[in-house]
């Protein structure tokens, strides 16, 4: 096992090999591009707050809402209670 880097953190010997400092960074650029991708389809037909500020004031009891983009226009499905 090949040292490149030893720290004290907390009374504890933190030893940290070559091996284990490139899997971390390539866990951490999956995990970030995981993350990136999930958030960008998850947030991607989520209309701007002028459009869902006018939709609250014309269905203030609106449940469930689900918003989707067709043609350039923003749909909301939901149910009034």
């Amino acid at each position: 096992m090949h040292i490149t880097q030893t720290n004290i953190l907390k009374g504890c010997l933190v030893i940290t090999n070559s091996l284990n400092s490139k899997l971390m960074k390539k866990f951490m650029i999956c995990a970030i591009t995981l993350f990136w991708l999930l958030s960008t389809s998850v947030f991607g037909d989520t209309p701007p707050g002028n459009v869902q500020s006018t939709f609250k004031k014309m269905y203030p009891k609106a449940n469930g809402v689900a918003w989707s983009q067709d043609d350039g226009y923003y749909c909301a499905n939901f149910a009034m209670n």
